[in-house]
């Protein structure tokens, strides 16, 4: 039943495939017109992040999920002038690996937004992978605000609730994509299997996969 619940949650909250891709068309077409690289490069990595999230396949390749992010990450370098940086380290084994898709954007995206957007001094991303016998693994770590220890026990308890990836909120709502993805990867593979998370305030979160 949460399986149908998240399915059906997921399907109301796609918009008009047509629409955006018109509108994101005309919105580069204008940067092209005016010599706006940016405009154009921002448009185009949006439309391909579009295209992969709304896909039929609901499993994807490791290389694929890192080709999203890095179309991500180009949005965020325009949009915050250099401000971070960030190392992706995985190895071409792994790159071969079949994975739930949008596991890894989402996880970006927190750590963009809640911390290293927080913080004043350069911030730095990484994204790393291995296989532990047949266990993939995949980790994404940032030297951002990271969590007050009441946060990080709201969210590990937000995790355990089956019910948390649709009906409620985290403050700020930083846990949102960190519950949807730990559910979803419990509901094809078991409870031995989904997200941890690890944090300190001032030095940055780890989330592994």
């Amino acid at each position: 039943l949460i399986k149908t619940q998240a399915e059906f949650a997921a399907l109301k909250s796609q918009i008009n495939p047509h629409f955006l891709y018109n509108t994101l068309d005309n919105i580069r077409t204008l940067g092209y017109i005016y010599n706006v690289p940016e405009i154009v490069q921002m448009s185009s990595a949006m439309a391909n992040i579009f295209r992969y999230s709304i896909k039929g396949k609901e499993f994807v390749k490791v290389r694929e999920e890192i080709e999203c992010v890095q179309e991500y990450l180009s949005i965020i370098d325009i949009r915050f002038a250099g401000k971070f940086t960030y190392d992706i380290k995985i190895s071409e084994e792994l790159m071969e690996e079949k994975i739930l898709k949008m596991v890894l954007q989402p996880i970006v995206e927190n750590a963009i937004y809640h911390g290293l957007e927080q913080i004043l001094g350069p911030g730095r991303l990484t994204i790393s992978g291995e296989l532990c016998g047949d266990v993939i693994k995949l980790v994404v770590t940032d030297n951002g605000k990271g969590f007050e220890k009441v946060q990080l026990e709201a969210l590990h308890r937000q995790m355990e609730s089956q019910d948390s990836v649709l009906t409620h909120k985290t403050s700020e709502n930083r846990g949102i994509g960190i519950c949807n993805i730990h559910q979803r990867i419990r509901l094809y593979f078991g409870e031995a299997y989904g997200l941890k998370v690890y944090s300190k305030p001032k030095e940055g979160t780890q989330v592994v996969i």
